[in-house]
């Protein structure tokens, strides 16, 4: 408080003194440190899993980046972290409006924001400016990382909260989801594999989410619903041969419609591989 007074004394500004009984009432500058060591992989972990309300785990597979949250006086105020998103989820495919190719495709330029995490702080308002400004910063970070441009960010929220968070921040919110728990996660570079986690459900938990979405470009849905249909069938002109019309039939039935022919032609090759 001493310090305090003296640094405003020599100012002589009045505006530049706040004693630090009323720090509540500052502005605060949010800094975002991206997740790059094992202590900080650490500290991330330990954190959703004191404070995050009802997901205590900070596994995820395929792409990811984190960030730690911390105010002005580098005082850690929680994390936030961005990462592959489901393969399929109706509500949002059904708002994108995309093809089954076309998600195939495009699949890498939708970030999921897997975790937000703020501790409790004296900070009012605060949840909002960090997820605006975290928004803005993986669009920069995941082109740069992983060469995608992000056209979409999706979000899952559990009831009974009410995403009221990211309705404030452009979000919109398109639906549930089924009901069913993915054990695994989205686009991971390997289509396959990650289609086969998000198969794998735990019957035993069935939890639909609300799910979010924020389009990032004026042009989003015409990017994220392009695809080569030149090339798709290209590709199964090429290689039809190689696999029986029953395998495809068994693939094709085995995920109720959810693939093509030409789908199914590829999810049987790259397992192969």
């Amino acid at each position: 408080m001493q310090k305090s007074m003296r640094q405003w004394c020599m100012t002589a500004n009045t505006s530049d003194f706040q004693s630090e009984e009323s720090r509540s009432n500052r502005d605060c500058r949010i800094k975002l440190k991206k997740v790059d060591t094992d202590f900080e992989k650490e500290f991330l972990a330990k954190i959703v899993k004191f404070y995050h309300s009802y997901k205590q785990s900070s596994s995820y597979s395929g792409r990811m980046i984190n960030y730690l949250i911390y105010d002005q006086y580098n005082e850690c105020l929680g994390v936030i972290g961005f990462g592959s998103s489901f393969f399929q989820t109706s509500a949002r495919d059904k708002f994108i409006g995309w093809s089954e190719s076309a998600r195939w495709q495009n699949l890498q330029n939708i970030a999921n924001n897997w975790r937000y995490t703020i501790k409790p702080n004296e900070y009012k308002n605060i949840a909002s400016k960090i997820l605006n400004m975290a928004i803005k910063q993986i669009q920069i970070d995941w082109k740069e990382k992983y060469g995608n441009k992000l056209y979409l960010i999706d979000t899952y929220v559990q009831p009974p909260r009410n995403g009221g968070i990211y309705l404030t921040n452009g979000f919109k919110n398109v639906g549930k989801t089924m009901g069913a728990d993915f054990s695994g996660r989205g686009y991971s570079g390997n289509l396959t594999e990650s289609l086969k986690r998000c198969s794998n459900l735990d019957k035993g938990k069935v939890i639909r989410k609300m799910v979010f979405v924020k389009p990032l470009h004026r042009y989003w849905k015409k990017r994220l619903c392009f695809w080569e249909d030149k090339k798709l069938k290209e590709f199964w002109n090429e290689n039809k041969g190689k696999v029986s019309d029953f395998e495809i039939q068994k693939i094709m039935e085995k995920y109720d419609g959810m693939f093509t022919k030409e789908g199914a032609l590829k999810m049987i090759l790259n397992n192969r591989d």
